[in-house]
């Protein structure tokens, strides 16, 4: 397609330019639907528009179709893994790709990539495009051996995936139904809250979800005549009873031993350090006010200070204007009759008032040096105070966050110390506490410090070392990127 204006005359182009500017301004709002984009793609639309930050000449041209294949694994049946943000793809809201899509199309053959805004983080939470789905092993009750692989958002909720399984499964949709996950090798759960979503309900990539279907007299396959609990048909162990809400059970039919005073130690520590969670934002955001507050005060102050100088400054040359006037008045006289007396005691008082106000007038430059470094030592000071109290505030945010997480590892070995082993895991970012595992876009400060792409605008600085961040730690993307490919 030759021809940089093919189809679309220069004031279209204009148009289009500024449509689309205007639409990737937009920010991610829970439940809105994202877009993926071949990378190349864009930047030979970014080139065509002639809009900044494309220089190559050569992909000036029609960019044609949207084409995403490059996106795509082999045989095309899902986007390849381990891709990276404005690297192999970018994100464009709703609006912009259905603009997109009406002006150039879509490749034959290709599907949208269409994905959902959700709530993300363990204690920060953000707005994020959900790229990667989770991938969750479906089953039924009544026949353990037939699994399903079926790829849902964090943001489903359970009752929705209720319903998609009954579909997948071929139970009616009015037949009484409940969900359990495969919580432990040995242990399952009951998911009673059909409003959570994947990510509340705490299910991770690869967990087993059953559907076990109520029998026609009214129990349960898990429930014995007198309302007790059983493991049948999900093992043939003997009946054990439990309590109606979400239930803990064991493959041997047994919950397991829990020690409770130590469950209650530990929840109420939780329970301190979310309510102090609760409160982040809001001493953020006072902090951030406070601190304003204190540099417009400052900076009211040094105004002050300046007009002061100013208006001292004025009233000096006025009276040496004035002053010079009364000299001049002196004088002339004497010049009509040089013979005429002359009052020379108030003319030496004027040459005097006259010499101390220049002098004064040739120390303004340093004396107006002295007040801005007086007035910029304050301000750097200030600065500087400010920005400490702010790393003593996130530092003390991560202590906490890093003593919950703790907490929760101590939690998840008194319920089950088989499943809380450590395993190897990508870097955690410090402020969000996230693995920063592939496709995540990784920042660094000078000492090798790391903060995930999401977090790095929340915080002006390190907050470990106070350094600024210089830019991505791209090695440290791509080992991490090697590492998930093996």
């Amino acid at each position: 397609m030759a021809g940089r204006d093919n189809g679309f005359g220069k004031y279209q182009l204009q148009l289009l330019r500024t449509d689309l500017e205007k639409h990737l301004e937009k920010p991610k709002k829970k439940g809105d639907n994202w877009f993926l984009l071949d990378n190349h793609w864009y930047k030979q639309l970014r080139s065509y528009l002639g809009m900044e930050g494309i220089v190559d000449r050569n992909m000036s041209e029609h960019p044609g179709p949207v084409d995403n294949k490059s996106l795509f694994k082999e045989d095309g049946s899902d986007i390849r893994e381990h891709m990276i943000d404005e690297l192999d793809y970018i994100l464009v809201p709703e609006e912009a790709w259905k603009l997109l899509l009406h002006r150039f199309g879509l490749q034959n053959g290709q599907e949208p990539i269409q994905r959902t805004v959700i709530e993300h983080g363990m204690f920060v939470m953000y707005c994020k495009v959900e790229v990667y789905l989770m991938e969750l092993k479906l089953t039924e009750n009544s026949n353990l051996e037939d699994v399903k692989k079926k790829k849902y958002s964090r943001g489903d909720t359970l009752g929705q995936i209720l319903i998609n399984m009954k579909e997948i499964f071929k139970i009616p949709a009015d037949q009484e139904a409940r969900l359990w996950n495969k919580y432990t090798s040995n242990t399952f759960e009951q998911l009673s809250r059909m409003d959570n979503t994947l990510q509340e309900a705490g299910l991770f990539h690869g967990q087993l979800l059953i559907v076990e279907v109520k029998n026609s007299n009214g129990t349960w396959p898990r429930q014995t005549q007198n309302g007790t609990q059983q493991t049948t048909p999900l093992s043939n162990e003997t009946p054990k009873p439990t309590s109606p809400q979400n239930e803990l059970m064991s493959e041997n039919g047994a919950t397991p031993r829990v020690d409770v005073q130590g469950l209650n130690q530990i929840g109420n520590e939780i329970d301190r350090i979310q309510k102090f969670e609760m409160s982040i934002e809001g001493s953020r955001k006072f902090l951030t006010e406070q601190h304003t507050v204190n540099l417009n005060t400052m900076m009211e102050k040094h105004k002050k200070e300046n007009r002061e100088f100013e208006k001292s400054l004025d009233i000096r040359l006025k009276k040496k204007t004035d002053l010079v006037k009364e000299m001049q008045g002196l004088l002339n006289p004497l010049i009509q009759n040089p013979e005429r007396s002359v009052d020379t005691k108030r003319m030496t008082e004027i040459t005097k008032e006259i010499d101390i106000i220049q002098a004064f007038e040739l120390s303004v430059t340093a004396k107006l040096n002295i007040l801005e470094g007086k007035q910029l030592a304050e301000l750097t000071i200030s600065k500087e105070e400010q920005k400490k109290e702010i790393y003593d505030f996130e530092r003390d945010c991560v202590l906490k966050k890093n003593k919950k997480k703790d907490l929760v590892r101590k939690l998840q070995h008194l319920i089950d110390p088989a499943a809380s082993a450590p395993t190897p895991s990508a870097p955690e970012c410090p402020v969000c506490m996230e693995n920063m595992k592939p496709p995540t876009r990784i920042y660094n400060c000078p000492n090798g410090h790391l903060v995930c792409a999401a977090c790095k605008p929340k915080v002006s600085f390190c907050t470990i070392c106070r350094k600024d961040y210089v830019g991505r730690a791209t090695a440290m993307e791509q080992m991490l990127r090697e590492l998930a490919e093996k």
